[in-house]
């Protein structure tokens, strides 16, 4: 019986840890243009230094302004909340106004690095699950 409750309350820690770190992304090192941030169409976050950073869910051009699209409970657009356009584009998204400061410090996400990661640690954690623990 002991050997049971030890057994799940492992798998209860590896499928915690798999689960927090499904999450996880991983931006690249150098900073990018916002055309090609708009271009992908992915996550970006943007790294001021002595400001804590900015995440979004992409970025859009419209009307030639740059704008950042976050869920309105983000972290990101409750503190740029003065920043705020429209709280609902596009059915779920505020839209935040970026300045020029903010546009030189674009972070792109790295997708291969971030599924690989995710893959390898899913792949490391269901092998120790998958051990049997005496």
């Amino acid at each position: 019986m002991k050997s049971i409750e030890r057994n799940l309350k492992w798998a209860a820690i590896i499928l915690t840890t798999l689960f927090l770190l499904q999450s996880c992304t991983i931006y690249h090192g150098y900073t990018s243009s916002a055309d090609e941030a708009i271009g992908t169409g992915q996550k970006v976050k943007i790294k001021i230094p002595d400001e804590d950073p900015y995440v979004y869910k992409r970025l859009k051009r419209i009307d030639g302004e740059v704008y950042g699209l976050a869920r309105p409970k983000s972290s990101t657009a409750r503190r740029l909340q003065d920043q705020w356009i429209d709280q609902v584009y596009d059915g779920k998204f505020a839209r935040i106004t970026l300045n020029e400061t903010e546009l030189d410090h674009i972070h792109m996400m790295n997708v291969q690095a971030t599924y690989t990661t995710m893959i390898v640690v899913d792949l490391v954690l269901l092998t120790l699950l998958l051990i049997p623990w005496s």
